[in-house]
């Protein structure tokens, strides 16, 4: 179902608090019984904001995590009614919340750093020795990447050139 505006909502429940029942009012604005109680629910423990819509994530604290696990471990609230109390947009976060407690305790409420880790430097990078310090070898072995990478800029140098005269050619005998 496609998102439903605060007017709507605050519509839905009104309509449900003006005397009609849960079922009467889901069927009078086409959608599930269980959002229209959901929908009162909120409404009844926090007013018009229990029904808005969010505009932005929320980032909570560990210490709002904590309490919300505790709501439902030690005063043994459901995970829903604990949801709606603390003005949760699901009780799957909740959810969410108590997996990872009793994986890691306190440490998986924490929030985790995000992007991607930093590379770490493999090498430092190596200085250039001058010409006159290298040995023979060395030498030899640099002159023989330089050949080679003369030779692959000449060969592509020619292929490009190619086709450059294959295209002026296509173009004089169309024209």
């Amino acid at each position: 179902m496609a998102k439903c505006s605060d007017e709507f909502r605050l519509a839905v429940v009104q309509y449900y608090l003006a005397g009609n029942g849960s079922t009467r009012t889901a069927n009078h604005f086409s959608i599930s019984n269980s959002l229209v109680r959901k929908w009162v629910t909120r409404y009844r423990l926090h007013g018009e904001s229990g029904i808005k819509r969010r505009k932005h994530t929320t980032k909570y604290s560990v210490e709002y995590k904590l309490e919300a696990i505790r709501l439902v471990t030690e005063q043994e609230m459901s995970q829903k009614a604990a949801a709606d109390q603390l003005n949760l947009p699901d009780c799957s976060i909740l959810l969410q919340w108590l997996r990872l407690y009793r994986l890691n305790g306190i440490n998986g409420l924490k929030p985790k750093p995000k992007g991607r880790k930093p590379v770490k430097k493999q090498h430092p990078p190596q200085t250039k020795k001058a010409d006159y310090l290298k040995t023979k070898e060395e030498l030899l072995t640099e002159l023989a990447c330089l050949k080679a990478e003369m030779a692959a800029l000449k060969k592509l140098d020619a292929l490009i050139h190619g086709k450059e005269v294959r295209q002026k050619e296509r173009n004089s005998s169309q024209g």
